[in-house]
């Protein structure tokens, strides 16, 4: 299942936007407090959690109302039974509402009005990355929270296969007399004595095990004194892995989709990250994105064996949405692009897909994409051909006293003045100023 398009009536502040998504990769951007990180959240909510919170609410006297289309696959086919769009039976209408911060979300077929359960909206398996999260208190074997459960069900697993008991692990004898060193010392301080306080071997071997093995770098540092970076770059790759284990733990074959010809199966996977640039310089900034868009669409071959060989899941049926704030992130297609801005106080948002360009223009764009990138993210641009151009306006604007970062505007050079219509143009349907 693919998110195609979100209509959002009454939830903070997204109320009255549509917004339409590309089938495998999403940039959402725009300036900072436009709502971006809220439509991961409203998302996030609606496939992972049963209802929205009393804050969420725009107006309190009045239900949350979204409508979700989505678009299925030909395994995926019938997991809504014989609820479709009249239009095409892959695409499916969805109405999810609650109408008090005391109720429940409902979910309706839009066009039979016929109830959905939540359990099937479960089915997506939208993984929600916020980039708030603390690798240190995760990225541990011995921890039970985040991606720490994937890891250490690692050892769990190892353990299990090979029938390993606490005998394999120590010689009891060393053990005991260690035991018995500590707790001589212990019994001649009374509050030990007096609470019969001892010193004892752990008898839980998984609990053992995952004390005892840690993650270090490439120079036998431990992972938590190793840089910022290189944590959440891992971070990021493991929650992917968390969340297929819960898949595979809680929901087990009800959202895995087997493929009637050859047996292979597959989950349907949206992968929402908040802001992944974090801690990142820009080429790793670029790596990480084309890693994931790599893994989501089943073209990277060691991951997709790892998730093969520990879940017995052969193919992702994925999507990407990222809020980000850094060009870096971006890809050079604009039809990937959600651009969210205020005007007169609203929200709006700007979908690429839904913007069209004849060739001559897309041979523009092409040429010039890579370059052009920070101009979704300003407040206006101005585009100028040349190198005399692109050098004399900081000095134009230094003698006017205006500072264009302060302002939100963005200069771009052009490349050649056949491609200054095509990026206007653009931006104009992007709704930059230019």
């Amino acid at each position: 299942m693919k998110l195609k398009k979100i209509q959002i009536v009454n939830y903070r502040n997204l109320n009255g936007i549509t917004a339409y998504f590309s089938p495998d990769c999403n940039f959402i951007v725009g300036e900072n407090n436009v709502g971006k990180s809220n439509l991961l959240s409203i998302l996030n909510t609606l496939f992972n959690y049963s209802s929205f919170r009393i804050e969420d609410f725009d107006d309190e006297t009045q239900p949350i109302e979204v409508k979700i289309q989505l678009e299925l696959v030909d395994v995926e086919l019938g997991l809504f039974q014989d609820l479709f769009s009249i239009d095409d039976y892959s695409i499916i209408n969805i109405v999810c509402r609650q109408n008090t911060a005391d109720d429940y979300i409902e979910y309706f077929h839009e066009e039979t009005n016929t109830s959905i359960l939540p359990s099937i909206m479960k089915c997506i398996n939208f993984v929600y990355y916020d980039s708030l999260r603390s690798p240190s208190t995760e990225i541990n074997f011995d921890k039970g929270r985040g991606v720490g459960r994937f890891l250490r069900n690692i050892i769990t697993q190892y353990l299990l296969n090979n029938n390993i008991s606490e005998q394999d692990l120590y010689k009891r004898g060393q053990i005991n007399s260690l035991l018995k060193e500590v707790n001589g010392k212990f019994s001649k301080i009374k509050s030990f004595a007096d609470f019969q306080i001892h010193a004892a071997l752990d008898d839980d071997i998984e609990s053992q095990m995952s004390k005892a093995v840690i993650l270090k770098d490439g120079n036998e540092a431990n992972l938590n004194k190793a840089g910022y970076g290189v944590q959440y770059l891992l971070l990021i790759t493991l929650t992917i892995l968390e969340k297929i284990q819960q898949i595979n733990h809680q929901k087990r074959d009800r959202c895995v989709f087997i493929n009637e010809n050859n047996g292979e199966k597959s989950i349907s996977l949206v992968l929402a990250l908040d802001e992944p640039e974090i801690h990142l310089h820009p080429y790793m900034q670029r790596a990480l994105i084309n890693y994931i868009n790599l893994i989501i669409s089943n073209q990277n071959n060691e991951f997709s064996q790892l998730v093969k060989e520990m879940f017995d899941i052969g193919l992702f049926i994925g999507q990407i949405v990222i809020v980000t704030h850094s060009p870096s992130c971006l890809l050079n297609d604009y039809k990937q692009i959600l651009r969210m801005y205020s005007e007169n106080g609203e929200t709006k948002v700007i979908s690429g897909t839904q913007l069209s360009l004849n060739r001559q223009q897309q041979k523009h764009l092409f040429i010039t994409f890579p370059f052009i990138k920070e101009a979704f993210f300003a407040r206006s641009v101005i585009f100028v051909e040349g190198d005399t151009e692109f050098s004399s306006f900081p000095y134009f604007a230094k003698k006017l006293s205006i500072n264009f970062d302060d302002l939100g505007i963005c200069l771009l050079q052009s490349h050649g003045d056949g491609a200054i219509p095509v990026l206007i143009d653009l931006a104009n349907n992007f709704g930059i100023p230019s």
